[in-house]
């Protein structure tokens, strides 16, 4: 089997009082699709410090291969940050049902609308 892509989770972490929780469980979706999550919920974000807390967050995500967007995204400055960014520089970024559902299309060997990395690790033996 071939590498695992790296996803990291954007939503809602400023004034969300469950965003540990809600994070946690996005970070067991992607391990159970067989994904390597990156969870910005997981580090010292020190969030009484917004610019050192996206800088931290930002530095995780360009490690990934794409981003998986929680439900609540769009209420969070920061993740329309974090979206935009991937998108600008090639980064597919998806709603994290999406990223499910194509793990279950590249398993089966159906690599409609991925992206053509995505594709060349499919002919590697990713599946």
């Amino acid at each position: 089997m071939g590498e695992k892509l790296k996803i990291y989770i954007s939503g809602k972490i400023t004034g969300d009082a469950n965003y540990r929780s809600k994070f946690s469980e996005a970070e067991n979706r992607l391990w159970d699709g067989e994904y390597i999550p990156l969870n910005p919920a997981s580090i010292d974000l020190e969030l009484d410090n917004w610019p050192y807390a996206m800088r931290r967050a930002l530095h995780l995500m360009l490690r990934a291969d794409g981003v998986a967007l929680l439900p609540d995204w769009k209420k969070s400055r920061e993740a329309k940050i974090e979206a935009a960014l991937a998108k600008s520089i090639g980064m597919p970024v998806h709603p994290i049902a999406e990223w499910m559902n194509r793990k279950k299309r590249r398993c089966s060997g159906n690599a409609d609308a991925l992206t053509p990395r995505q594709c060349a690790r499919i002919r590697n033996g990713y599946c």
